[in-house]
């Protein structure tokens, strides 16, 4: 995709890091890569898409502060966008 086909109000970088989705009903972690990373959300790499709450926190190695993540699409079965929201 080139810059002028990404319409994104904060264009994502590669990000490549280990991250975990954490969620109270989903005990133990789920282990998955950022793909993609910019101010407003991420692309992340998932083992099954379909084990993955509609929102949830997501740290990232390296990374002091988990952000909280809403899923805005999942592409079947290991590929989905998150838009991070401030935290309540």
């Amino acid at each position: 995709m080139t810059a002028e086909q990404d319409k994104r109000q904060h264009p994502r970088a590669p990000g490549h890091h280990v991250a975990a989705v954490i969620h109270t009903g989903y005990p133990p972690p789920l282990m998955c890569t950022v793909a993609d990373i910019s101010d407003a959300g991420a692309g992340l790499t998932v083992v099954d898409t379909a084990a993955i709450p509609a929102t949830f926190k997501l740290e990232i190695k390296g990374v002091d502060k988990p952000r909280v993540c809403a899923v805005v699409w999942k592409e079947a079965p290991h590929r989905l966008g998150v838009a991070f929201k401030p935290e309540s």
